[in-house]
């Protein structure tokens, strides 16, 4: 979870430690289709995941997204 803030940090360009799991992405000043799209990749690129759209949309919380992750990574875990 903690590698899965700091690459959140990144996407949403906030200091590190800024972000906790419970933090309601959606909320941050900077949300919007850029992140999303941001997000989408690097979730791709950093667990070779994709999560479908319902399920991104279902997701309102950092450890949603991060539960939604881990249900499809391969070893369960990373």
């Amino acid at each position: 979870m903690e590698d899965f803030i700091k690459l959140m940090e990144e996407v949403f360009e906030k200091d590190g430690g800024s972000i906790s799991e419970t933090d309601n992405f959606r909320d941050y000043e900077t949300w919007d289709s850029l992140r999303v799209l941001a997000i989408v990749a690097m979730i791709n690129q950093e667990y070779d995941v994709t999560i479908p759209r319902e399920d991104f949309l279902s997701c309102r919380t950092i450890g949603d997204l991060f539960g939604a992750i881990m249900q499809r990574y391969p070893d369960g875990k990373k």
